[in-house]
C-alpha cells in the first residue's frame, strides 16, 4: 500500500473520531454526575473512589472502541485492508488515552482533597491498565476483522461496483431494492458488499454479487417469515429495512455459532452486524432500503461455488451447520469419495424421534434449531414431512448423543 494511502486513512480514522467527542464526553458527564449522585446519597465517603475510577474506566473504553471504529469505516471507505500498521496506530492513541485518563484522575483527586480538606484515597492505576489492556483487545479484533473480510473480497470482483454494470453478465436477479434515499445507489452498494462479506465469513463464494446478494435475501426472507410476528417480511414479496433486517439476523446467527463454540465466526457475524447498522456511510436518514421480490427461485449451485468449510462454517441455501475437527475430516473424506451421496434425508421415524427426545429434555423448537445452526421453520418442516439437509440431520444427531446412522434406524 502506498505511504500516502495510509497518511489518508489515519486522517480520516482521526477526524471521525474527533467528529464524536462532543457527544461522548456529554454521556461521560452525565454517568459521572449519575455515580456520584448515588455515593452522595449512600453517605458512604469511601464509595466515591470507586465511583470516579470506574467512570474513567468507562470513559476510556468507550474512547478506545469508537476509535477502533473510525479506523475500520476508514478502511472500507478507502477500501485497504488494517492491517498491522493500523493496529499500531490504534495501540499508540490507546496508550496516549489510558496516560490521560490517569493524569486526569490524579488531578481530580488532589482537587477534591483541596476542597473536602481530607484523603479521597490513592489509586494505583491497575484498574486502568485493566481497561486498556481489555479494549484494545477488542479494539484491535474489530480491525482483524475488517481486514480478513476485505482481503476474501479481493479474490472475486468488487461487490460494490455499479449494479447495473453487472447485469451484463445475464443474471437474471430475484430481488429488487428500493426506498435507498437520497442517495439508492450507495446504500445497495452498502447492502452489497456487506451482505457478500457475511456471506464469504460463512463460507459461500459466488461469481456474481447479484447472486450473493439475492441468497441472503433468501435468507432474511425465510428467517422472518417463520416468525409468528416479524416487522421485516410479513407477506412472500417485500424485505423491508433490510439493513436492519441483516444486522439483526446476523447478531441471531452469531448467538448460534458462540453457543456451538465456534467464537471466530460469532465475533465476524457481531462486527458485520455493526458494520450493517453503521450503513449507509455516509448516513442517510431518508434511506430505508426495501428489497422486492421478483420471481420466487432457489440460488442455482453453479452460481454458488461450495467449498469446504476450513474455519468450521458451512452455509446452504436454507440452513447454517457448524463443522469442526474430526467432523471436517469426515465431510472432507465424504465429499471427495462420492458426490453422489444424497444432499437430503427423508426419515419421518428419525423426525419422531427427535421430538420424543427434545419432549424428553425440555428443550424448545426454536433453540435447538439455533444449536443446530438453522431457522426453526426448516427444523418444523422436518419433524412434519421427515426430510431435511444431510449436514442438518448429522448435527441432529450429534447433539442428540447418536449417530446418524443409528438414527435412520427405525424404531
Amino acid at each position: 500500500m502506498h505511504q500516502s494511502t495510509r497518511h489518508e486513512v489515519e486522517g480520516f480514522a482521526n477526524e471521525k473520531f474527533r467528529a464524536g467527542i462532543e457527544n461522548r464526553l456529554g454521556t461521560e458527564a452525565k454517568k459521572k454526575a449519575e455515580a456520584l449522585a448515588r455515593v452522595r446519597d449512600s453517605g458512604n465517603s469511601g464509595g466515591l473512589l470507586p465511583a470516579l475510577v470506574e467512570c474513567r474506566q468507562e470513559s476510556l473504553r468507550a474512547n478506545i472502541l469508537a476509535m477502533a471504529d473510525a479506523w475500520v469505516e476508514a478502511g472500507i471507505l478507502y477500501a485497504v485492508a488494517l492491517g498491522r500498521w493500523a493496529e499500531e496506530k490504534l495501540e499508540q492513541s490507546a496508550l496516549q488515552m489510558a496516560e490521560g485518563a490517569n493524569s486526569g484522575l490524579h488531578c481530580e483527586l488532589n482537587r477534591l482533597a483541596v476542597r473536602t480538606k481530607r484523603h479521597i484515597g490513592n489509586h494505583s492505576g491497575r484498574e486502568i491498565q485493566q481497561t486498556l489492556n481489555t479494549a484494545l483487545r477488542e479494539g484491535k479484533l474489530r480491525l482483524k476483522t475488517q481486514s480478513v473480510l476485505h482481503k476474501r473480497s479481493l479474490t472475486e470482483s468488487d461487490p460494490a461496483d455499479d449494479i447495473s454494470q453487472l447485469n451484463g453478465t445475464g443474471y437474471d436477479p430475484l430481488w429488487n431494492l428500493r426506498d435507498g434515499g437520497d442517495n439508492p445507489a450507495n446504500s445497495s452498494a452498502s447492502f452489497s458488499r456487506l451482505a457478500r462479506h457475511a456471506l464469504l465469513a460463512l463460507n459461500r463464494h459466488f461469481s456474481n454479487p447479484l447472486a450473493a446478494a439475492d441468497l441472503w435475501l433468501n435468507q432474511l426472507h425465510e428467517f422472518y417469515s417463520s416468525r409468528s410476528r416479524s416487522d421485516y417480511a410479513s407477506n412472500d414479496w417485500r424485505v423491508k429495512r433490510v439493513l436492519e433486517a441483516s444486522a439483526e439476523y446476523c447478531a441471531e446467527v452469531a448467538t448460534g455459532f458462540l453457543e456451538a463454540g465456534d467464537l471466530v465466526t460469532s465475533r465476524t457475524l457481531t462486527e458485520l452486524e455493526r458494520q450493517f447498522r453503521a450503513s449507509p456511510d455516509p448516513p442517510d436518514p431518508m434511506a430505508k432500503l426495501s428489497a422486492y421480490r421478483r420471481r420466487a427461485a432457489d440460488i442455482n449451485e453453479d452460481v454458488a461455488t461450495e467449498e469446504l468449510p476450513v474455519s468450521g462454517v458451512l452455509m446452504g441455501n436454507a440452513d447454517v451447520g457448524t463443522v469442526c475437527g474430526e467432523q471436517f475430516i469426515q465431510n472432507a473424506q465424504a465429499h471427495s469419495s462420492s458426490k453422489r451421496a444424497k444432499a437430503t434425508v427423508n426419515c419421518p421415524s428419525a423426525a419422531q424421534q427427535m421430538e420424543e427426545w427434545l419432549e424428553d429434555k425440555v428443550i424448545g423448537l426454536t433453540k435447538f434449531a439455533n444449536q443446530i445452526g438453522i431457522t426453526d421453520r426448516t427444523l418444523r418442516s422436518f419433524r412434519k414431512t421427515g426430510k431435511i439437509r444431510r449436514d442438518s440431520f448429522q448435527k441432529i444427531a450429534e447433539l442428540m448423543g447418536t449417530t446418524a446412522e443409528e438414527l435412520l434406524k427405525p424404531k
